[in-house]
């Protein structure tokens, strides 16, 4: 398990178990939290990912890091996706996940194109994933407002680094 995820988890929990001891938050506002937790990591993968890629010394070694993204990109969705969504949030919970599963999509098709050495595929692959990260946030920052607009308070997105 990496530190990212681990920290994520621990992060998940301490949330459950604050909201568990009643700390006076309220529905939307606890919600708020679990989302920008999950929001976050994919946004700090879409900010770091080009990095990533590049400290790679062969397309192995970059499927392998791209594995890892994809396997915290479907971390976050499933926090996403297991949260009791307060009214009115639906369509806000909806659309985070699928902007982290499109992020997700392209990070995948790069994996893919990396582990079967493909590299012009790759390099076309690489360019729709730069572009699926920029997409990525540009998106999360409608949802946010969308989100303020609807009363959910969810605050703009935050590195996690």
């Amino acid at each position: 398990m990496t530190g990212r995820r681990l920290t994520s988890l621990v992060l998940l929990t301490a949330a459950v178990l604050a909201g568990a001891a009643g700390c006076g938050q309220s529905e939307s506002e606890e919600y708020a939290e679990r989302v920008e937790e999950a929001r976050d990591l994919a946004a700090d993968e879409a900010r770091n990912v080009a990095g990533e890629i590049a400290a790679q010394p062969d397309t192995d070694a970059m499927a392998q890091t791209l594995g890892e993204i994809e396997s915290r990109l479907d971390g976050a969705v499933a926090d996403l996706e297991a949260l009791d969504v307060p009214e009115g949030a639906s369509e806000v919970n909806a659309d985070h996940v699928a902007a982290i599963e499109d992020f997700s999509a392209a990070v995948k098709e790069a994996r893919r194109t990396a582990a079967e050495g493909q590299r012009v595929w790759f390099r076309k692959a690489t360019t729709d994933l730069l572009r699926a990260a920029s997409t990525l946030n540009s998106e999360l920052s409608a949802i946010q407002s969308e989100a303020q607009q609807a009363g959910i308070p969810i605050d703009p997105v935050q590195s996690r680094e």
